[in-house]
C-alpha cells in the first residue's frame, strides 16, 4: 500500500491508522478506500495471525463492594470489537500470590473493569505468563480486543509492553 500525508500549507494532516491490522497509515479515509482493494487480504491475514497469538476468556463483573464494577458488559451482541490496551493483575495477599483467585482486568480509562476466573481453560498460562515475566510477578500490560458480542476478551500474549497505570 502506498501510504502518504497531505501538505496543508505548512502543517501536515494526522496519519490514519487502518483500523483491522493498525500496520498501515493513511492521509485520509478517501485514501483508505482506494487502497482497501489492494490491502484487504494483508489486512485480514494480520488480523488472523493476532487472534492466533490470543487467549480467550469470558470475564465475568466485578461484583460491588470488591472495589469496582465491569462498565462495559459482553454477550449483548450490540457494538463493534474494541482494540485496546490492558492491565491485568494477580491477586496476592500476606501468603503470595494466588492462583486460586480471579485476575482483574482493566483498561487505562477504567471504562472497562473485569476478572478473569481461576476456572477458565487458558488461566493457567497467562498466570504463569505473568508470574515469570510480569511487573513484580503480580501484573502484566497487554493489548486486547473486546468482542461485545460474544462477551470474549481475547488477550494477545505476543503483544506485551512495558506501562504504568
Amino acid at each position: 500500500a502506498v501510504v502518504s500525508t497531505q501538505s496543508t500549507g505548512d502543517s501536515r494532516e494526522a496519519l490514519r491508522k487502518c483500523s483491522g491490522c493498525k500496520a498501515v497509515q493513511y492521509c485520509s479515509v478517501a485514501c483508505q478506500r482506494a487502497d482497501w482493494r489492494e490491502h484487504k487480504r494483508a489486512c485480514r491475514e494480520s488480523q488472523a495471525r493476532d487472534v492466533e497469538r490470543c487467549l480467550v476468556f469470558k470475564p465475568v463483573a466485578i461484583k460491588e463492594g470488591q472495589g469496582a464494577v465491569m462498565v462495559e458488559t459482553g454477550g449483548t451482541g450490540e457494538g463493534k470489537d474494541r482494540r485496546t490496551k490492558v492491565k491485568i493483575e494477580i491477586v496476592y495477599d500476606t501468603k503470595g500470590v494466588r492462583s486460586d483467585y480471579p485476575m482483574t482486568v482493566t483498561d487505562k480509562a477504567k471504562t472497562y473493569q473485569s476478572c478473569i476466573l481461576p476456572t477458565e481453560n487458558d488461566y493457567p498460562k497467562l498466570f504463569s505468563l505473568i508470574t515469570e515475566k510480569g511487573y513484580g510477578a503480580v501484573t502484566m500490560y497487554f493489548e486486547a480486543t473486546m468482542k461485545p458480542s460474544t462477551g470474549e476478551l481475547l488477550v494477545n500474549i505476543s503483544n506485551s509492553f512495558p506501562e504504568t497505570w
